[in-house]
């Protein structure tokens, strides 16, 4: 019996509800439109944790993230991920376990990333130049090379 309690009690110290329940990462999904744009996410310690095209990543939740969607033509697009208090820390408070909410804290389980689910559609690029701003539009030709349209824009 006492080693059933003493097991019971170590398990209770060193772990708390938000860490049971969430681990310290977090997936977040992040799409694009056009769907090959490129995606950096950079921490607010300076850390880079993504570079590359939209996916689904896993990251810890004790940092706030910027998320910058770019690509050639387009206006780049940027959004926070943000952190806020996980619900499940209440877990800790309602059981009494302050041990358990300072490994909550120390493993950043106690932070929910959001949001956890970012859709960006890039937006077309315009262009000044010296005879007037021009409208640039991107596509992708079948040998999926890049080719783009300059349209003026004229004052009526």
């Amino acid at each position: 019996m006492k080693k059933i309690f003493s097991v019971v009690m170590v398990i209770m110290i060193f772990t708390g509800c938000a860490s049971i329940i969430s681990s310290p990462k977090q997936k977040v999904k992040v799409t694009a439109a056009p769907g090959d744009a490129h995606v950096v996410i950079t921490a607010d310690n300076g850390k880079e944790y993504y570079n590359g095209n939209p996916s689904e990543i896993t990251l810890p939740r004790k940092y706030e993230y910027s998320v910058v969607v770019s690509m050639p033509g387009f206006l780049d697009q940027k959004i926070l991920i943000t952190k806020n208090f996980n619900g499940w820390l209440v877990g800790n408070l309602c059981f009494g376990w302050i041990p358990g909410g300072v490994v909550d804290f120390l493993t950043g389980a106690v932070w929910k990333l959001e949001p956890d689910k970012i859709n960006i559609t890039l937006k077309t690029a315009m262009v000044d130049r010296a005879d007037g701003p021009v409208i640039v539009y991107f596509t992708r030709d079948e040998d999926g090379e890049i080719r783009s349209l300059s349209v003026p824009m004229i004052k009526s």
